[in-house]
């Protein structure tokens, strides 16, 4: 973010603008972020050896490499061997079912958090740009 131009707050901003400039700052972000992600060489070195030798042990295809790039190694070797716990699981419905799929996942997990993030940025943000919200 910082080689795009500014914090992940100001770069959305730009992005929502809709002009030349909000497009550059959306290819300079994919393009800084498909490049940071994707480093390998020496920062391989900072990969801890127990995340690089189960990203390799996961028998992944040979396109994905995930013995190289720091940030393969860490999905793969480090986050991919925690549990997944769903919010279907957690209100006691399986995923399989349309109830556990809609209910649990999509509603609980996607919907309601959207919302309370829109409520929060309308309350902090919108009441002070929007005339005559008070």
């Amino acid at each position: 973010m910082v080689l795009a131009g500014g914090c992940a707050s100001g770069s959305l901003y730009k992005a929502g603008e809709g002009n030349g400039v909000a497009l550059l700052v959306i290819l300079s972000i994919s393009v800084t972020q498909s490049f940071l992600a994707s480093t390998g060489g020496w920062l391989n070195y900072l990969v801890p050896a127990s995340w690089h030798e189960s990203a390799v042990s996961k028998g992944l295809p040979a396109s994905i490499n995930a013995g190289d790039g720091w940030l393969d190694q860490y999905l793969a070797g480090y986050v991919w061997n925690h549990p997944t716990v769903t919010f279907a699981k957690l209100i006691g419905l399986k995923d399989e079912t349309i109830a556990g799929a809609f209910v649990g996942n999509l509603i609980l997990g996607v919907v309601i958090p959207a919302m309370l993030l829109l409520v929060i940025v309308y309350n902090i943000w919108g009441k002070r740009v929007l005339p005559g919200n008070g």
